[in-house]
């Protein structure tokens, strides 16, 4: 469970995937290296990656532009759920957290108090 919690917070918290999910951009790949820095065990080939039903990474590869497609659509229409699979065992977490936006950025940047 520790793991599952580890993962789920590294990548929920990572200012480079809020940052892209900001500009509805499906990278999959900061996903993979967030989870890569949370300490969490794991093997990338193993990995699945999922944008509500739209199964964008499998087995650690990419499913193509078709899938980031429809991601990207999810994306932009509100509220979405990313899911990770692992493939470690049957431990899981849950994460709420939300986008970093230029605006957010800018408004705090220079906010004093």
């Amino acid at each position: 469970p520790r793991e599952a919690r580890q993962a789920a917070a590294t990548v929920a918290t990572s200012p480079l995937v809020k940052t892209a999910m900001a500009g509805a951009d499906v990278n999959w790949g900061r996903i993979m290296a967030a989870l890569g820095r949370s300490g969490a065990r794991f093997k990338p080939e193993q990995v699945d990656i999922a944008f509500g039903e739209h199964l964008v990474v499998h087995h650690g590869q990419g499913r193509g532009e078709a899938a980031e497609v429809a991601a990207r659509d999810l994306i932009l229409a509100g509220p979405f759920t990313i899911s990770i699979d692992l493939r470690q065992g049957e431990a899981r977490d849950f994460y709420d957290t939300c986008d970093l936006t230029e605006d957010y950025i800018r408004i705090n940047a220079s906010y004093r108090s």
